[in-house]
């Protein structure tokens, strides 16, 4: 699936069309949200899009006049090309570049619960989990060094902000982390800077 975008139906000044392109999109009539519905119906926190792989998903937050799909009231609903969706009285249509794009460019792993999130995405839709600390990005070289020589223990898990280097501790009487660990900075040295610098920052 491609990017997807919400196109306004309904004639409100100052809504206008809107890239889903962040890993979450707020909708409603608070200014802190993304898209932002200058109308009494729509409730101050009305709506949250997730893109969640290649799919996007819509989530009313409890507004009190609904979100609808084609007419028919959710809680939640994947998104498909050319859907009408329903703000209290506020409509959009769906529309979904149907050319496949390079979804694992645009994907990196979440650092607190490891389920792919888009790049753009500030803190994880699922765990809440902030993503991006200007500045502080994790070194590739420390990374592998530490897969080398503490892999067994998921040191190098830990300093990645990973929370399954519990399960190296849990089983490193084993060998097996050991040897995971081994592979594990093989990968690190050989991954490409950029792809490194997506993942990890």
């Amino acid at each position: 699936m491609g990017t997807a975008s919400l196109i306004p139906k309904t004639n409100i000044l100052g809504l206008i069309p809107h890239s889903l392109t962040k890993g979450r999109t707020t909708i409603g009539r608070d200014n802190t949200n993304d898209i932002i519905i200058n109308q009494d119906t729509v409730s101050w926190q009305h709506a949250e899009i997730i893109k969640n792989g290649d799919q996007y998903e819509i989530y009313d937050l409890n507004s009190v006049n609904g979100t609808f799909i084609n007419g028919k009231r959710i809680k939640h609903s994947v998104l498909q090309d050319g859907a009408l969706v329903t703000l209290a009285d506020v409509s959009f249509v769906v529309k979904i570049d149907q050319r496949r794009e390079d979804a694992i460019a645009g994907m990196v792993y979440c650092r607190g619960c490891s389920k792919e999130i888009h790049k753009s995405a500030i803190s994880c839709p699922h765990c809440g989990a902030t993503q991006r600390n200007m500045g502080q990005g994790k070194s590739k070289v420390v990374a592998g060094v530490l897969a080398l020589f503490l892999g067994g223990l998921g040191i190098h898990r830990f300093y990645l902000g990973q929370w399954w280097g519990l399960l190296y501790l849990l089983f490193c009487w084993t060998w097996i982390p050991s040897i995971i660990g081994l592979v594990e900075a093989i990968i690190f040295f050989c991954t490409d800077d950029d792809a490194w610098v997506e993942k990890y920052g």
